[in-house]
């Protein structure tokens, strides 16, 4: 390592004790401009800083390039006992030439198919033996050519290209995202989601298992927001739709990580009620499977006994485009797989998109043991 004493042209001491050369340097640097006088700091002009630091350039620069055989006019400028000047100068020409070996090489990178073993696309070049080896640039096989004369047992030495130069097939090759990840979720999201079939499914469900009065409530209840959906809906684009299905199934990844923190039963479904994401202590709670729930369409009205079902929609549609309150507090009955009926208060929280419209729905049960 250089000495900083001779780079900055004033002293500076070396160790502080925290074990790190970069640290020690910058609180001798910060040390020296705080303890010294300004007469003795304005001492060293300007100039004299760029000449020492184009002489300690000058000094890595004649080191990166004797390393690569462009040395030659380092060591005239050497030999010959040049000035600072003249040895930044024939610094900058060494430079010169290894950036043009470099501009080669990417060339050749660009034009050879062949593997050369070399990470990065780099090229390999082979050390010059016997008398026929080229030393003059366009060596063949498109390698670049080495200044000087190696010896025959010297090691090859590797020159990559400045920027790491991707094939065709690597342009082309699909990338296979991971499951339940936010790549996936974007990568596979083709198609808005049907909701039409949700709504249709319900109007089938009521008129199946609910008596006239029920099935005149949820109709109602229905009539409250449905005509408000279509006319958002109706504005926007299938970029639109397929935007907002992959805001859902984002959001859906981010409340499986946050549910499975809390011990609290949690179901999310859609605004139809399709079920989308089960915790396994609603599952523990109802005796429900979750692919029993998810694996398969199941809506959270068929969990609930008729009654809790038709409250759920008349306080849903209450709240589906109020803005004063998003989160509703009631009591529901459950059944389980046997019928077997689970008392719980329910609480669920209506969460919207950038569209202002029901996304997803976050419904929190707990167990009344009275």
């Amino acid at each position: 390592m250089n000495d900083p004493s001779g780079l900055f042209g004033f002293p500076m001491s070396s160790d502080y004790g925290f074990g790190s050369e970069a640290v020690n340097l910058e609180y001798s640097i910060i040390s020296t401009m705080l303890s010294s006088p300004t007469s003795e700091l304005s001492q060293m002009s300007d100039l004299s800083m760029v000449e020492n630091w184009q002489r300690q350039g000058s000094m890595d620069a004649m080191g990166n390039s004797v390393a690569n055989g462009n040395h030659s006019q380092l060591q005239k400028a050497l030999v010959q006992g040049a000035t600072a000047a003249q040895v930044a100068a024939a610094a900058q020409v060494a430079a010169a030439q290894v950036a043009a070996a470099a501009a080669a090489a990417a060339a050749a990178a660009g034009v050879a198919s062949s593997p050369t073993g070399v990470p990065g696309g780099g090229q390999l070049v082979s050390p010059t033996v016997g008398p026929g080896a080229h030393s003059s640039a366009g060596g063949p096989n498109g390698l670049l050519p080495t200044a000087g004369a190696n010896t025959a047992g010297s090691a090859p030495t590797v020159v990559s290209p400045p920027f790491p130069h991707h094939t065709g097939a690597a342009r082309i090759s699909k990338r296979k995202f991971p499951s339940n990840t936010p790549e996936n979720v974007y990568a596979n999201t083709k198609q808005p989601f049907n909701y039409t079939d949700g709504f249709h499914y319900l109007l089938r469900y009521v008129r199946e298992r609910m008596d006239k009065e029920e099935m005149m409530r949820i109709c109602r209840a229905m009539a409250m927001f449905r005509p408000s959906f279509i006319a958002l809906i109706m504005n926007l684009t299938p970029e639109d739709l397929i935007f907002m299905e992959k805001c859902f199934q984002r959001t859906i990844l981010e409340f499986e990580k946050l549910i499975s923190f809390s011990g609290t039963p949690t179901v999310v479904w859609r605004r139809t009620g399709e079920i989308a994401l089960v915790g396994k202590e609603f599952s523990l709670l109802t005796q429900w499977g979750r692919d029993q729930l998810v694996g398969k369409k199941t809506y959270i009205y068929e969990l609930m006994d008729n009654q809790s079902a038709v409250e759920y929609w008349e306080k849903f549609s209450t709240h589906a485009f109020e803005n004063t309150e998003q989160t509703v507090m009631t009591t529901c009955i459950l059944l389980s797989p046997t019928n077997r009926v689970v008392p719980c208060t329910f609480c669920f929280t209506i969460k919207r998109d950038i569209f202002d419209i029901p996304l997803a729905i976050v419904g929190n049960f707990l167990p009344i043991l009275s």
